[in-house]
């Protein structure tokens, strides 16, 4: 707990008011107050021509966390220097007059050096949260900026974490200062924390869970995901710490529990690097003599097609005696993982697949049934 007696607070003032023998006239007081306020004044400038020249220094800068950094504590340090000097003022005359220091006066500059602290702080989080609305994310060095890839959710998860920090540590802080028992309070809290457990532990389930969607990424906002045991499909939107909103693809907001995407497994569908085709074709058992020569022009056609990637695996084969049709079936991985530009290049390949059957002479088999009658003889 900060805390200054009175005989320290008087010792200092007499030091201040001994200056040069001159104190004890009205006149002295005078020039030591507009001595004291011109240094205030000349840090004043000092601080903003500083300022300044730091400015020009960091414009090159790779990162603008150091632009953030002087903003920040600007104006905190700014108005710390008027109160320094202010309270420097007022201490001499209260010490002139009354011989005594003013009440409390000794802990009003540790007050003020801790008030300012914090407000540098928030405005460096205030800074960071706006970076994060503009979309403006080049805040770190160009040397780490290829290995730590932060988005606007993720920052966003930061600026939530590192202000509720700041804000438990200034209050457990302030109650150090005021002469709380934190002992008693941490006890007290402890026991709360249990009863709160139990009673809100879906809820703190789904924060923790959100806390870890955060930190290992399986998806990030604008994600194509797939939760085949709850059915689930569509694209990311958002990611808050209780729930996460999918959109479908019927442009439905869904909102998911943490928890139940966390026990659950999840597709994500959007860091495919390559989709597969796979068709099964059946054609009529009395084309069997011309399959083999139609499967040759189709496999021949699929790997030289320029949406398919002909260094993975190409496959064509006959595959199997269907009820009513022999069965082969086409095999190929695309370029593309865009949805619309898969279906484009299936779509090409089934239909080459159609025109090398017509010229094969080969026709596809659909369910038919054959009647046999047997002529009794008279």
């Amino acid at each position: 707990m900060l805390s200054l007696s009175a005989d320290s607070g008087e010792q200092t003032w007499a030091d201040i008011a001994a200056i040069g023998g001159i104190s004890n006239s009205f006149y002295g007081q005078v020039i030591i107050n507009v001595v004291i306020l011109g240094t205030t004044i000349v840090l004043f400038a000092g601080w903003f021509f500083a300022l300044r020249i730091l400015g020009f220094l960091v414009k090159r800068s790779f990162t603008q966390l150091d632009n953030m950094l002087i903003n920040s504590v600007k104006y905190p340090v700014a108005i710390l220097i008027l109160l320094s000097g202010l309270y420097a003022v007022v201490g001499n005359i209260v010490f002139f007059i009354t011989e005594h220091s003013m009440p409390y006066i000794g802990v009003v500059l540790p007050y003020a050096i801790f008030i300012a602290v914090v407000w540098a702080v928030l405005r460096f989080i205030k800074e960071l949260e706006h970076k994060t609305i503009t979309g403006d994310f080049s805040i770190l060095p160009k040397v780490l900026d290829n290995r730590i890839k932060l988005d606007k959710h993720s920052l966003r998860m930061m600026i939530f974490v590192l202000r509720f920090s700041v804000v438990s540590i200034v209050a457990f802080s302030l109650l150090s200062m005021l002469g709380v028992s934190l002992s008693g309070l941490l006890a007290f809290g402890g026991l709360g924390g249990i009863v709160l457990g139990f009673a809100l532990k879906d809820i703190l389930g789904n924060f923790f869970a959100g806390a870890i969607l955060f930190w290992e990424r399986p998806f990030l906002v604008g994600d194509w995901i797939r939760c085949p045991s709850i059915n689930i499909e569509g694209v990311v939107d958002s990611i808050n710490w209780r729930t996460t909103l999918i959109k479908t693809f019927d442009r439905r907001p869904v909102y998911v529990p943490n928890s139940v995407l966390i026990n659950n497994y999840v597709e994500n569908a959007q860091r495919m690097t390559n989709r597969r085709i796979y068709e099964t074709i059946g054609v009529r058992y009395d084309d069997l003599d011309n399959l083999p020569a139609l499967l040759d022009d189709i496999r021949l056609m699929v790997k030289a097609h320029s949406g398919i990637d002909d260094a993975q695996s190409v496959v064509v084969a006959f595959d199997k005696y269907g009820d009513f049709s022999l069965n082969f079936f086409v095999c190929g991985i695309t370029y593309t993982t865009t949805w619309e530009e898969f279906q484009t290049v299936k779509e090409d390949i089934l239909l080459q697949v159609a025109a090398l059957a017509k010229k094969h002479k080969v026709e596809f088999a659909y369910p038919t049934s054959r009647i046999q009658l047997d002529k009794n003889d008279e």
